[in-house]
């Protein structure tokens, strides 16, 4: 594989990953009833010291915390090499983001990073691993 084969993988992934990451906050801050579907099966979330398991588990953990707008300053994918990525069955991408959050009125920063995979028969995106943390 040329290094412009090499390079145009890493601009799709990476553009997949971006697409949903901006959708996952539209959800999260508009409907989030729906965010349980973007996590894979076994995916893990640690919410502030929080940990749940499982994409049910998930999203009803998340229906449950007060609305939220988000403000996603900064965004950095990182596509997997092959090898990394094989365990996962398909492309595999870390997502560092940080930004702000108003939640119950208040203001606070925030760091998260997804690990993200994209399945080889479905080509859909969803989300393995979810850490989310105040950094203020």
């Amino acid at each position: 594989m040329s290094s412009l084969d090499i390079e145009k993988i890493d601009r799709k992934t990476c553009e997949d990953a971006m697409q949903l990451i901006r959708l996952y906050y539209e959800v999260i801050d508009r409907r989030r009833e729906r965010l349980g579907f973007m996590y894979a099966e076994g995916a893990s979330l640690v919410w502030n010291g929080n940990s749940v398991n499982g994409s049910q588990a998930i999203g009803k953990f998340l229906t449950e915390i007060p609305d939220t707008q988000h403000e996603v300053i900064s965004v950095d994918v990182q596509r997997f090499s092959p090898l990394a990525a094989a365990p996962f069955g398909g492309d595999a991408m870390t997502a560092l983001i940080a930004g702000g959050v108003i939640i119950d009125g208040i203001y606070h920063s925030f760091t998260q990073s997804m690990l993200l995979m994209r399945d080889p028969l479905s080509e859909k995106s969803m989300i393995l691993s979810d850490r989310f943390r105040y950094v203020d």
